[in-house]
């Protein structure tokens, strides 16, 4: 298993949040271009709450001011 943005997990992190590792390398596939920063922000809107499925394969990403984002 390829661990997001570390490059290798061990066992413990792997047990404890492999769903979120798997969707994060996933998110990285699919973006392969985009910096580690934009990865965390991901996580941690995440996180807070901040994503609803509103579709199959569709996500409403609310935004958050500590982020810096100028729209909810």
């Amino acid at each position: 298993m390829r661990c997001a943005l570390y490059g290798r997990c061990s066992d413990r992190m792997i047990e404890e949040h492999g769903d979120l590792l798997d969707a994060l390398g996933e998110l990285q596939t699919s973006f392969p271009d985009k910096p580690a920063e934009w990865f965390y922000r991901a996580v941690y809107r995440l996180l807070a709450g901040r994503v609803e499925r509103v579709g199959a394969e569709h996500w409403l990403v609310k935004g958050l001011p500590e982020l810096g984002d100028t729209y909810p």
